[in-house]
């Protein structure tokens, strides 16, 4: 059984925040939104290989609830029964479009945490009567750290990385981990779909030693890094 993994759906995004992880992986496709037929594809590998994920995380590389399959999409994952739950990480703006039927199919189990991460932005309106319909099932997430610093050079080395599953995006398995790959990969100016597995290849149950340019990543924790501070006006005007 596999923890996590990371289900990229689209590219699409109400932000450009200047500090944003997932930015060079949304520029590779700004129009990309995970289709019905690609998820079945992935669920069919899952099956195939005797693969059960104790839980898929509805991640981005934008804001998963601009997903054009949200809903449909939860369901279908949820009548697979290949997870045990399903979560989301989302600025908490469009909470209003998950259907009824789709909150229930986020529950949560006592001691678990919930489903529903939300990341606080200063300056942004969430839906504050989502929340309260559905308190059980929403946590709001403090992600200053991330508002703070960017980096600029790499480590000397891994000392520990926060991405704790595989991704998956546009046919590809990423096992290592997602989006800051893309970024990491800017910075080592190298190729960054040359670290995901063809689909029809990828075997769950198998380590990868692609060698990801971790030192470059803003999930590698290592003390030698240098910090590039940005400022704290990071938000740029929202696209209409």
């Amino acid at each position: 059984m596999l923890n996590r993994l990371f289900l990229e759906v689209c590219s699409a995004c109400q932000n450009t925040c200047k500090f944003c992880a997932h930015a060079e992986m949304r520029e590779t496709d700004p129009g990309f939104q995970l289709d019905l037929d690609d998820m079945e594809r992935l669920i069919k590998r899952l099956r195939d290989t005797n693969c059960r994920i104790d839980e898929i995380n509805i991640h981005g590389p934008g804001e998963p609830l601009l997903w054009k399959n949200f809903n449909p999409g939860i369901r279908a994952i949820k009548q697979s029964g290949i997870t045990n739950r399903v979560t989301i990480v989302t600025n908490g703006i469009l909470l209003g479009r998950i259907d009824p039927d789709v909150w229930e199919h986020l529950g949560t189990l006592r001691g678990q945490r919930a489903p529903v991460l939300i990341s606080r932005y200063p300056g942004l309106e969430i839906d504050t009567s989502a929340i309260e319909s559905h308190r059980n099932l929403c946590e709001m997430l403090d992600h200053r750290k991330f508002w703070d610093t960017t980096m600029h050079q790499p480590a000397s080395k891994v000392y520990s990385c926060a991405c704790p599953g595989p991704s998956y995006y546009k046919g590809k398995v990423y096992p290592h981990c997602g989006p800051p790959l893309f970024s990491a990969a800017a910075h080592a100016r190298i190729d960054p779909f040359e670290f995901g597995v063809e689909l029809d290849q990828w075997n769950p149950n198998k380590p990868y030693n692609l060698r990801p340019p971790c030192v470059w990543c803003w999930a590698n924790t290592n003390k030698d890094h240098v910090p590039d501070t940005v400022d704290h006006e990071f938000l740029e005007p929202p696209r209409r």
